[in-house]
């Protein structure tokens, strides 16, 4: 269960962590990303940079991020996950497998098993490791991620598009649309 809320952690959090305040696809490092929700959406990224870029799995990435979040956010949580990567048949959805691929997951906050105490990196960057997360600005400077290898080397190299929708008691809280390369 640990690997699985971790790997579904680090996807969530980083394609969250992806959303922008416009429609525009912005570019960072050679990441295009947006938010494609609505200007109300209470779950906003103002700032991301990934190196090296593209992407290396398995490997190490630098991470930059700065998201704003602005209520506080609880139980329960979902998710939708759609991963499509580019073929010469054009976009082809990833379908999820042990929880990596387009998956959806009812409570992301019902997955986490840190309810009692957080580990030290999530307190050193002062980030939140549970639910309820509260209302605020949350940044990650220059955070090394190991990348662990996800699966058969075809899948860890090309370009994919995605898009996370998070949602609370039918209200939307963040979508976020994101392409990337990997390699």
């Amino acid at each position: 269960m640990f690997t699985n809320f971790k790997s579904i952690v680090c996807v969530v959090l980083f394609l969250v962590s992806i959303g922008a305040q416009s429609k525009k696809l912005k570019i960072s490092s050679g990441l295009k990303w947006s938010n494609c929700g609505p200007p109300t959406d209470p779950i906003k990224l103002t700032y991301l940079d990934v190196t090296p870029f593209p992407l290396t799995i398995p490997g190490i990435e630098t991470l930059s991020a700065i998201v704003n979040i602005a209520r506080n956010i609880s139980s329960p949580v979902e998710a939708s996950v759609t991963i499509k990567k580019h073929s010469f048949l054009g976009w082809i959805e990833i379908p999820c497998v042990d929880n990596i691929g387009s998956c959806h997951y009812d409570d992301l906050c019902a997955l986490s098993p840190y309810n009692d105490q957080c580990p030290t990196v999530f307190k050193k960057l002062q980030l939140p490791c549970a639910c309820p997360v509260n209302e605020g600005m949350y940044s990650v400077k220059k955070y090394p991620v190991n990348i662990a290898k996800i699966g058969p080397h075809w899948l860890e190299h090309g370009m994919y598009k995605g898009q996370v929708t998070l949602t609370s008691n039918s209200v939307e809280l963040g979508c976020i649309a994101f392409q990337a390369a990997l390699k």
